[in-house]
């Protein structure tokens, strides 16, 4: 549309400057005839008179007037007579565009009349200069074309310039919008995420920031963006340096002061060229998270450590077992006077304290036989108070707070009490200038909610937690995660085994409890127990009255240690019972069969072919009612615990002496 319009218009324009020039050469020619005719007229008066002077000073006066190249007059009396006057207005160029013929001369001729009477003619020669007016026609001409370009250009430039506003206008309200968009994407992600971040540019200040970065750092949006980033994030590296985009813990101190443990990684920020802009801040709190890894390391050292005390512990026994039952055989043999039952009693009182300790070892790994009966723990927490006031220093004073209101648990008493005693003592250690040790105990109810803040792991339910507290000298941070670990001590050669400790830690769990610890250098310790509650409250245990150790009746001992099969036929045939000795339940379970009069039967848990557990249910198939005696150095395991909830089977726990023997043998016979 818009080239139609300009074919049409250069057209017009072309014949509009041709009529223009069309014209002004026909007025140019009608004033020249006009100023011919009024020369005529006047050169009439003078040529009537024969004034030549006149018509000479006439037509000077015509030619500056008229601008001509030259005007004769010929007079038609006398040829001869004739008047001319030369011009002279050429200009510039002129005379060399006359004799390229590029300009030329135009004669005008007109008779001079008077009275109807022919005088003369007058002649004017003047110079064409249409090339002038063409020319000037022309520029003009190409000046207008000229300037009519310029002006539709202008103006289609002026319409491509609106588009182009227009559309990129649009583009960029679109490109706004999405961008905004995008942005508004970006907050709602970062506000969603429950990690933090922190973006950053290359002078290290902070460009944005999210609400739970906010809230770990203590620092609110509108104050922490323009700030440097270590003054809002104020972390320690865990371990040695790494690479600055590297994932690693730290340890972050919030504003207020809080303190967290997070897991932080970096990346560069690049533009689309690739240059890098800036970095992104990402980490999240785990110190939750850390916590329980932390526990679930010391949890798994401490059973690691157990397997093995046990596992040590049994050999142990077998060995001391062994010991103890041949020297009370000896004892036996000695009169009583003499010196080498007094020697032989020392072999025995030392194999005593010898089961002490593997039987410390045995709580520690969580696997010792455990007695569990009713009992009051209040009562033993009284019982316990009234031992260690008569033992400790007198400077050292026994508070109890039994606050308390269901103090009834199921739990073995000796264990227990042996746990209290052992916390006692090691807190009397930390006073040595004197001070108080606190038993307090108050009930709690165990949840999801409160096991993270009370740092234990156990299931819900109600749980009696019992605080024994000093105020002694407390324990160095750096040692107080191994506390609980066997034979680990702080104290000189000879004052301590490093085992108190890790058996309270054995008691507690095989009472399927838990132990916290809080100290404080200077200030003081406290250990937090938690021991489930027991439904059915009662009292501990009943007296035993005087039993005589001498029995009757046939005895299969089966025992897979020549040493203790030895010993122990020994000692019960020296008590009256007849005794019938194998090496694995196969031949006790054969040896039954045979002669089914026995009266008990006395099994070692862990024995080649047939073990005694295996053993005691081919036993109770033939025979329910058949007492039977299963004997172990090891752990009570989780089979055992079953047999001894379902069929009610005595456990013995080696090493056994000859009066726990023989008392278990009188209780299952009378």
């Amino acid at each position: 549309m818009r080239n139609r319009k300009e074919l049409l218009l250069y057209p017009a324009l072309f014949l509009l400057f041709a009529g223009s020039l069309f014209i002004l050469n026909r007025e140019k020619d009608m004033r020249n005839s006009e100023s011919l005719s009024y020369h005529s007229n006047v050169l009439s008066s003078y040529a009537w008179d024969l004034n030549y002077q006149g018509i000479e000073e006439y037509l000077r006066f015509a030619v500056r007037l008229g601008k001509y190249r030259s005007a004769s007059y010929y007079d038609y009396a006398s040829v001869q007579n004739v008047v001319m006057v030369q011009g002279d207005n050429l200009r510039g160029f002129e005379p060399l565009l006359l004799n390229m013929k590029i300009l030329h001369e135009d004669e005008l001729v007109s008779v001079i009349r008077k009275n109807d009477e022919s005088l003369g003619s007058l002649r004017i020669v003047t110079v064409d200069r249409v090339i002038y007016r063409y020319s000037f026609a022309l520029l003009i001409y190409l000046l207008v074309q000229f300037i009519l370009y310029l002006f539709l250009r202008l103006v289609n430039a002026k319409n491509d310039l609106n588009r182009r506003v227009e559309q990129r206008t649009t583009e960029l309200s679109e490109e706004v919008a999405v961008r905004q968009r995008t942005e508004e994407d970006l907050r709602l992600t970062l506000d969603s995420i429950g990690d933090g971040v922190i973006s950053i540019n290359l002078d290290n200040r902070i460009t944005r920031i999210n609400p739970v970065a906010c809230r770990l750092t203590g620092w609110p949006a509108d104050q922490a963006i323009g700030e440097p980033l270590d003054r809002v994030y104020r972390t320690v590296r865990e371990g040695e340096e790494e690479d600055v985009f590297d994932e690693s813990l730290h340890t972050l101190t919030s504003r207020e002061g809080k303190v967290f443990t997070i897991s932080e990684s970096r990346s560069p920020i690049s533009s689309q060229t690739g240059e890098i802009i800036g970095s992104v801040l990402v980490f999240r709190d785990v110190s939750l998270t850390h916590k329980l890894q932390i526990q679930l390391e010391h949890s798994q050292r401490m059973e690691a450590i157990g397997k093995l005390a046990g596992g040590i512990a049994h050999d142990f026994n077998n060995v001391l077992g062994a010991i103890l039952g041949a020297s009370e055989l000896l004892e036996m043999c000695l009169d009583d006077n003499s010196e080498a039952k007094l020697y032989n009693r020392m072999v025995i009182d030392t194999s005593d304290r010898a089961k002490g300790l593997t039987r410390q070892l045995l709580t520690f790994s969580r696997n010792r036989e455990t007695l569990l009966a009713p009992l009051d723990f209040h009562v033993l927490l009284t019982d316990t108070a009234t031992l260690l006031k008569s033992t400790l220093d007198p400077r050292i004073s026994i508070a109890l707070a039994l606050d308390g209101e269901h103090h009834f648990l199921m739990g073995d008493y000796a264990m227990l009490e042996n746990m209290l005693i052992n916390l006692g003592v090691n807190s009397s250690h930390a006073m040595p200038g004197g001070g108080t040790i606190t038993y307090t105990t108050r009930n709690i109810e165990i949840n999801e909610e409160n096991r993270i803040r009370h740092r234990i792991s156990l299931p819900p339910g109600g749980y009696l937690e019992c605080d024994v507290s000093d105020t002694g000298t407390g324990i160095p941070k750096n040692i107080l995660p191994r506390i609980f670990e066997p034979f680990f001590t702080t104290k000189k050669n000879g004052e301590g085994t490093g085992l108190g400790l890790a058996s309270v830690y054995g008691t507690v769990h095989q009472h399927h409890g838990d132990i916290s610890v809080y100290s404080e250098e200077n200030v003081g310790t406290s250990f937090k127990i938690y021991l489930p509650l027991s439904e059915d409250p009662g009292t501990s245990g009943d007296d035993q009255s005087d039993i005589s150790l001498e029995g009757s009746g046939r005895i299969i001992l089966a025992d897979d240690q020549p040493v203790i099969r030895a010993s122990v036929a020994g000692l019960l045939e020296k008590l009256g019972y007849d005794v019938l000795v194998v090496e694995n339940g196969k031949d006790a379970l054969a040896a039954y069969e045979r002669d089914p009069r026995t009266d008990i039967i006395l099994l070692d848990v862990n024995m080649p072919e047939m073990s005694g557990i295996a053993c005691f249910r081919a036993i109770r198939k033939i025979s329910p009612d058949m007492p039977v005696i299963l004997a172990t150095g090891l752990p009570e395991s989780d089979e055992m615990y079953r047999l001894k909830k379902e069929f009610e089977v005595p456990l013995i726990a080696k090493p056994y002496n000859k009066q726990e023997l023989a008392l278990l043998i009188k209780q299952l016979l009378f």
